[in-house]
């Protein structure tokens, strides 16, 4: 049923750009670009606070995406990602890649620099943070990680420069309908993202970036706000990477106030040209219990790292060897220690080594 879903997505793009390009301007129109990424790891579960994982090991398909671009003049441009994974390694009656959705967006260049986008597009709360991390591949961004926020939303945005400026800004209004924490399926009203990034010198990029919705979870009206704050320091072979990310959620009704907070950090050395070193921190904090607070907070729940509840800690560090432009090689290791819990012991470690290799096409 999958693999029918994911030709019929295909043709019906491929039929799209076939209508587009019939048109009478089709000889002015440049043509259609296909682009593709995938990635996975050959890995061991080492140590898990999941015993179902404990000592599990295997080759694994996290992620495949077969993009379609086109260009129809200098102002307009559409975009189509289809995106294929593997939904539950430890499945023992499918391991078929499940195929959905990604991006699907039309966008309107104007006024010097400044884009309108509307459609399901990458939403602002992750895209900066994971175009200086650059290990995607690796693991996904802190607060993507922790199902804090989807890397789509589907909407209307606004991006571009301010004129004389060393300024770039980023505006989303949304459905909400794609964050992991609210199932589409309840309606979760609205989300609002605003990212501005300043470059005061060609080394640093200072970011500020909020998101606002009126849903705290599923079922609970009330307000959710997130905050963060990210520089990032590039210059030679190596960038470093500071984020700071903070989670408020203000339920209706009484309940109590409840906050979360993140900071991570990453480093990356090139030290070769086809070799490049890297390792990150993670660390999740709150200062009041969520549990306490009316609702129970829960990582994103990822079938390839199933983070326990409560604060913890993550790193992983890893040799980046690209064996060509479009194929890399990364042994890594990922690791995750937890705090323990009022009442509760102390979760075992998550130690995962991991050969992971990604492929552009």
């Amino acid at each position: 049923m999958e693999r029918s879903r994911f030709k019929a997505a295909v043709w019906m793009v491929l039929v799209f750009a076939a209508l587009v390009s019939a048109l009478p301007c089709a000889a002015e129109t440049p043509p259609l670009k296909v682009s593709g990424l995938a990635f996975g790891d050959i890995y061991w579960f080492a140590q898990s606070n999941n015993p179902a994982y404990q000592g599990q090991n295997g080759f694994w398909l996290r992620r495949a995406y077969l993009t379609f671009d086109q260009q129809w003049n200098p102002a307009w441009s559409w975009q189509v990602r289809l995106e294929a994974d593997q939904t539950d390694f430890a499945s023992t009656t499918s391991t078929a890649a499940t195929p959905f959705l990604k991006t699907a967006f039309v966008k309107w260049d104007w006024a010097g620099g400044q884009s309108l986008l509307a459609g399901l597009q990458n939403a602002p709360t992750c895209r900066f943070y994971e175009s200086q991390w650059g290990y995607r591949c690796v693991e996904r961004t802190p607060l993507d990680l922790e199902g804090w926020a989807s890397s789509v939303d589907a909407g209307l945005g606004l991006q571009g420069t301010v004129a004389g400026l060393p300024l770039r800004y980023e505006a989303l209004a949304a459905d909400g309908s794609f964050q992991k924490s609210l199932p589409a399926a309840q309606g979760q009203g609205k989300r609002f993202y605003l990212s501005l990034v300043c470059s005061p010198l060609d080394c640093l990029d200072l970011q500020a970036e909020g998101d606002l919705q009126n849903k705290v979870n599923d079922s609970q009206d009330g307000l959710l706000t997130l905050a963060q704050a990210f520089a990032c320091l590039h210059g030679g072979p190596c960038r470093l990477g500071l984020l700071y990310a903070q989670r408020d959620l203000e339920p209706s009704g009484g309940q109590a106030f409840a906050r979360q907070e993140l900071v991570s950090a990453f480093g990356v050395w090139k030290a070769g040209d086809r070799l490049s070193l890297f390792a990150r921190v993670d660390q999740l904090l709150w200062e009041n219990d969520a549990t306490n607070a009316g609702w129970t907070y829960s990582p994103a729940g990822l079938p390839y790292l199933e983070l326990a509840t409560g604060r913890h800690t993550l790193g992983v560090a890893g040799v980046d060897f690209a064996a060509l432009d479009q194929l890399h090689v990364i042994p890594n290791l990922e690791m995750v220690s937890y705090e323990s819990q009022s009442g509760e012991g102390v979760p075992a470690q998550d130690v995962i080594p991991r050969l992971t290799f990604s492929v552009t096409y």
